[in-house]
């Protein structure tokens, strides 16, 4: 956000660029004035918060200047408001104004890797890693394990790779393949870096979180062996081992003895209250939070984990006071979403639909990812005509914008899986990003759960399980495709295999589902009842039991 500062060096600096211009040439010629004109009237705009107009003027003059600066102002800020198109063109410009930029290559890399080129974006890349040290491959990594088109970024991972490349460069990989649900590619890649760094502790703690998600024992017990040598970063890997095989109440006991063991470090207590929250024990939660916002750590990460834990327990109007606290940083968009939740929980919707108003006003860039991160919850929370209106809105100024179309799609057949505006926009994230797996899966289980197109939906499945083989959700959508195709025992085959690598209430209605409908009518009460246990909660399971047992 700009501050009425920023702005007013903005237009003294662009009148100058005028004045300099008009004294060096007493007749400029039209074009460079137009140009000029066009970049303060971006400026002015982003004040406003007006970020597609501030764009449309950006995209007319950057192209025709020869000014660094302004080509890398405007590729940041269009980056930043998740305008892809937009930034590749941006930043093409700022790539060829300054070659020498690290910062330019970076930013050229993912935007190609986004909308344009995937040569191009390699080439930039390469460039960024020939200037950069051995170790920068780690961040490298985690920008492009971050980005929305997680295949691409994959297909790019593999590119960069050769034999050639050192330790720090295949753990990014092995890092990446795991975040994609490829633990074989991620095992393999976590041996390559072993092999040129074998006292690589952060390699040889992906390679046991590949092998352990496999079934390996023997990659648990050397995990475990690890852990009890009172290093703090094995104990936090260990726990997240554990988590991932859905071992949360071993995780909780683990870090409750490691406290009691070795002192309140602040992250073992910050891990430890995350696990309470999961486990629903809310009041020791908010304990360790508070002990830990009297020392300082992460002080906005625990204001939003407060509030998370104050809406689970339904005090609204205490959530609405920590989420009205995170005002920067990584969790406000989120924050901002959720104190709009909290006030229409509380029942003040005029508040609420004011805030939105505001925040739409005044988040400037973040603005649309506000509006997308709103959508979904507008839509759960029974307001699907406003989630529809401000998709509708980021839409009409972004018609290229595959992530938007996915994510407003979701959004609204979450809500109601037979919305057809929801199910058009998840055919256009298709038509623009034909290759994601979280695209290809979330239509195809679009349409396997509206029982249309079963065979294309099951096609769609299929091809997100080649690239996302382990991935407990896509296997979820492939029993559920079996399911709806009348293939009771290859949908439980599927489901079972979902189950022990993502257990959750949608995976389980659909095992209790499938279980009444064959039949075993027994079996499917008794993982109803284990389920609602474990969820009590969850609508999903209370409604599929509803329908199955009234039919």
């Amino acid at each position: 956000m700009k501050s009425g500062r920023h702005y007013t060096l903005i237009m003294l600096l662009a009148l100058a660029g005028l004045i300099a211009c008009a004294t060096t040439d007493p007749a400029p010629a039209p074009d460079r004035v137009a140009q000029s004109e066009r970049i303060i009237l971006a400026e002015m705009a982003r004040v406003r918060g007006d970020v597609g107009q501030a764009l449309g003027y950006y995209v007319q003059a950057v192209p025709l200047s020869d000014s660094e600066a302004y080509a890398r102002d405007a590729t940041l800020y269009a980056m930043e408001a998740r305008a892809w198109p937009d930034a590749l063109l941006l930043a093409r410009r700022w790539q060829v104004l300054a070659p020498d930029s690290l910062q330019a290559q970076w930013h050229a890399g993912r935007s190609e890797l986004l909308v344009g080129d995937l040569d191009a974006s390699e080439r930039a890349f390469r460039r960024w890693l020939a200037a950069s040290d051995g170790e920068d491959w780690i961040e490298l990594g985690r920008q492009l394990q971050s980005e929305p088109r997680q295949w691409q970024a994959w297909r790019l991972m593999r590119r960069l790779l050769d034999r050639d490349s050192g330790a720090a460069a295949w753990e990014a990989g092995a890092r990446m393949a795991l975040a994609l649900n490829r633990l074989g590619d991620a095992q393999r890649y976590a041996d390559q870096a072993l092999a040129r760094d074998g006292d690589r502790r952060s390699a040889e703690w992906l390679q046991l979180r590949a092998r352990a998600g496999q079934g390996d024992g023997e990659a648990l017990a050397r995990a475990r062996l690890l852990a009890t040598g009172g290093d703090v970063s094995d104990e936090l890997e260990f726990v997240t081992l554990l988590w991932e095989l859905n071992r949360s109440e071993e995780a909780l006991n683990f870090v409750q003895s490691r406290v009691q063991e070795t002192g309140r470090h602040p992250a073992l207590i910050y891990t430890r209250a995350l696990l309470y929250t999961y486990s629903g024990e809310h009041d020791a939660a908010m304990t360790d939070f508070r002990d830990l916002m009297g020392q300082g750590f992460r002080v906005r990460e625990t204001w939003f984990q407060m509030a998370q834990v104050a809406r689970r327990s339904g005090d609204y109007e205490t959530a609405l006071n920590w989420f009205d606290r995170v005002l920067s940083g990584d969790e406000e968009v989120q924050a901002r979403v959720g104190g709009v939740a909290m006030l229409l929980e509380l029942g003040r919707e005029a508040e609420a639909w004011e805030r939105v108003r505001f925040l739409g006003d005044h988040l400037r860039a973040l603005s649309a990812d506000f509006y997308l991160e709103l959508a979904p919850m507008l839509a759960a929370a029974s307001h699907a005509d406003r989630a529809t209106a401000l998709c509708n809105d980021i839409l009409g100024s972004r018609a290229e914008n595959a992530e938007s179309y996915y994510r407003c799609g979701l959004a609204l057949l979450q809500a109601d899986r037979d919305h057809e505006q929801g199910l058009s926009w998840l055919r256009k994230a298709h038509d623009h990003w034909p290759d994601e797996p979280t695209v290809l899966n979330a239509l195809g289980y679009s349409l396997a759960d509206q029982g249309r197109e079963l065979r294309h939906a099951r096609r769609l499945i299929r091809r997100a399980l080649d690239r996302s083989p382990d991935s407990g959700a896509i296997l979820d959508s492939m029993g559920w495709v079996e399911y709806r195709l009348g293939n009771n025992r290859k949908a439980l085959e599927w489901l079972e295999r979902a189950w022990q690598r993502y257990p959750s209430p949608e995976v389980a209605a659909h095992r209790v589902e499938v279980h009444w409908v064959k039949g075993d009518r027994e079996l499917a009460r008794q993982l109803y009842r284990e389920a609602d246990e474990r969820w009590p909660d969850e609508d999903i399971l209370r409604k599929t039991w509803q329908r199955l047992t009234v039919d």
